[in-house]
């Protein structure tokens, strides 16, 4: 069953049910309006019973009064709101015109003109002052007059020479022979010294020399030879022994004669050894 408000409209879906045939009063959700509805069968049967009643004369068909619509009240804070005068719309600004544009464009323009040619101006004016370099004198400074008093104070009370140096300088300048006549003279000394002044006494030298060289290393080579033959011995004597078994009383004589000075020279070390670390 559809239920229609006649205040608001809205419309809602219920059982029968919930309607009685005798009808009851039901309120709108929505606008709060009561009204009394009645049962579905019972608006079913009053349009049939009118017209049974009056088959032959067909009433004339009345117009439907207009629903009237009444507005839920509104808050006073809402119609006092509402009754307020409302501001006037602020009125639209006018277009503007071209001429207007372009002006403001050659006026931007004629500024930005004067920025470029000031910047050129300042360029310009800087650029010899970067450019041109002024030359350097070549002459040194002038000293400051503080230093200028300085130096004529340390002149002035420099020493003055004595006499005696100044004629010491002199006659050293003035007669350079007298230092080279009181030193001997080289030559003489080194034909004194030489060996070459007497024949005799250069092939003496001469034949003494070589001598005394060749005797050196001859007598250094036999004693590193024998060396060499020492400690051969000493250390294949055990093949000697076994190649020559006669040579075994010599050889082991001999070799206990080498521990011996082993023995001797490893105790000298660690006295010397001993003596350095205190």
């Amino acid at each position: 069953m559809r239920l229609i408000c006649p205040n608001c409209d809205a419309q809602y879906e219920v059982a029968e049910s919930a309607i009685p045939e005798a009808g009851r009063d039901v309120q709108c959700s929505a606008c709060g309006h009561t009204w009394f509805q009645q049962h579905a069968s019972a608006q079913s049967s009053a349009p049939a019973a009118s017209v049974m009643a009056a088959p032959e004369r067909q009433p004339d068909p009345v117009p439907e009064p207009p629903i009237a619509r009444f507005d839920p009240p509104l808050p006073e804070d809402v119609t006092e709101v509402v009754s307020e005068e409302a501001p006037p719309p602020a009125p639209e600004a006018p277009a503007r015109p071209a001429a207007a544009s372009r002006s403001l464009d050659e006026s931007v323009m004629a500024v930005l003109r004067e920025e470029a040619e000031r910047e050129a101006r300042a360029r310009e004016t800087e650029r010899p002052s970067l450019e041109v370099q002024e030359e350097f004198p070549l002459s040194a400074p002038a000293a400051p007059p503080a230093a200028a008093a300085a130096v004529r104070r340390i002149v002035v009370r420099a020493p003055e020479p004595e006499p005696d140096d100044v004629e010491a300088v002199e006659e050293a300048t003035e007669r350079p022979g007298k230092g080279r006549e009181l030193l001997p003279d080289i030559e003489e000394i080194n034909s004194t010294l030489s060996p070459a002044h007497d024949p005799s006494h250069g092939a003496a030298y001469a034949t003494a020399e070589p001598r005394r060289s060749g005797g050196f290393r001859r007598g250094f080579m036999f004693a590193l030879l024998l060396g060499i033959l020492a400690l051969a011995a000493y250390v294949t004597a055990p093949r000697i022994v076994q190649r020559f078994p006669a040579a075994e009383p010599a050889m082991t004589a001999y070799v206990g004669q080498v521990d011996v000075l082993r023995l001797k020279l490893d105790a000298l070390m660690q006295r010397a050894i001993a003596a350095i670390q205190g």
